[in-house]
């Protein structure tokens, strides 16, 4: 589970490259297409990138979605702050305070 010799808080280099091709895949709005795992190894990266993908499959799916993620809270973010007399009148009426 964890590199030998590493504290658990440090990736391995596998992860990093598998989290940071996801990140960088995940930057691509205009693409939005995960690779599938099986498609990996097609893929125009070296085959040590590759095998760490591979590997690390997990680190790939989940960094991917984190730019989408980030977008989407600062959207809720954003309307909850232009909209707090709603929002509070909402909550209020929904936890029946008001």
């Amino acid at each position: 589970m964890f590199e030998p010799g590493l504290p658990w808080w440090v990736l391995s280099p596998p992860e990093i490259h598998a989290a940071g091709y996801g990140f960088i895949e995940g930057l691509k709005f205009w693409k939005r297409r995960v690779t599938p795992y099986e498609e990996v190894d097609k893929l125009p990266l070296s085959p040590e990138w590759k095998n760490d993908i591979k590997e690390k499959y997990h680190y790939y799916r989940t960094c991917f979605e984190i730019p989408e993620t980030v977008v989407m809270l600062a959207v809720a973010a954003h309307l909850v702050n232009s909209n707090q007399d709603l929002v509070w009148s909402l909550a209020g009426k929904f936890f029946g305070v008001m």
